[in-house]
């Protein structure tokens, strides 16, 4: 069934704060050299870990501030809400983030970097929208191929529909079009996501345990702060960048808007959250 729109109601002003919290911590830059479009503006950047992929793409560990709370990474790997935070959590303290990325090669001799990351979220808030971490990729990129939930959008309490295969589709395809601007596109329980572009060269993200991914054409903070569709931007335009989360937890859809929330098993509770990746 086709998700209903959203009343924005008090909980659904947390999105934004951990827009925030996992989210906000976005770990890579993979945008492919001669890349013509900017990404976003960085702020309280971390150090480069890593830059092991192919020749190509330049992956590093950074961090990109949080849409629109203005969340940082302190050097101690503690998240912070910024002053733009939901009523009552400015500046507060919502756990700590770690990051160890190490260099490996693949079967058939491709090099990548292998990415563990660490969310110990804290009870500041008593759930979250997601625990994850959101990177640009060059809009260079023209498809996705997934091993996972599809091929339309799926959420952990709204996937029995979309079974388990491995599905490509047109980047922009990945995208719900809402009446209402929200969140969209999510694709859960994915083993492996392969990105391809015109030119043959390819982005692999592979895991030790299944995830959630999601690539947009839209910043979160722009699906956010957007009523209508044409007040959309589209950051792809002129060798642009797409959004790409990815998840380790991922809150439910539930039907707020018309019956009940999310149930308890679909929420994303403070502690702990960790995952690996390979990037190659």
């Amino acid at each position: 069934p086709q998700k209903p729109i959203p009343q924005r109601k008090p909980f659904a002003r947390l999105w934004p704060i951990p827009v925030l919290v996992a989210v906000a911590a976005a770990l890579a830059l993979l945008l492919p050299r001669g890349h013509k479009g900017a990404a976003p503006a960085e702020t309280n950047q971390a150090e480069t870990v890593a830059t092991a992929a192919p020749s190509d793409v330049a992956v590093s560990a950074k961090t990109v501030v949080a849409d629109l709370a203005g969340m940082t990474l302190e050097e101690d790997g503690t998240l912070r809400a910024g002053s733009a935070a939901y009523a009552g959590l400015e500046q507060k303290a919502l756990g700590t983030f770690t990051k160890r990325a190490s260099p490996f090669t693949t079967a058939d001799g491709k090099s990548g970097i292998v990415l563990d990351v660490h969310f110990s979220l804290s009870d500041a808030v008593s759930e979250y929208p997601r625990a994850g971490i959101t990177l640009p990729v060059s809009a260079e990129y023209a498809t996705a191929t997934w091993y996972g939930r599809g091929p339309q959008e799926n959420y952990s309490d709204r996937k029995d529909g979309a079974f388990i295969g491995s599905y490509t589709l047109p980047i922009p395809a990945l995208e719900t079009p809402y009446l209402v601007p929200q969140e969209n596109g999510t694709r859960t329980d994915v083993r492996a996501l392969v990105l391809h572009g015109a030119d043959g060269r390819t982005l692999h993200i592979a895991a030790t345990a299944p995830f959630a991914f999601s690539l947009s054409r839209h910043t979160t903070a722009d699906l956010w702060k957007s009523k209508h569709p044409v007040e959309l931007t589209d950051t792809s335009a002129d060798g642009g960048y797409y959004t790409l989360n990815i998840d380790l937890a991922h809150r439910g859809v539930g039907t707020a808007a018309c019956g009940p929330d999310t149930l308890p098993p679909y929420r994303v509770y403070p502690g702990e959250y960790e995952l690996r990746l390979y990037i190659w």
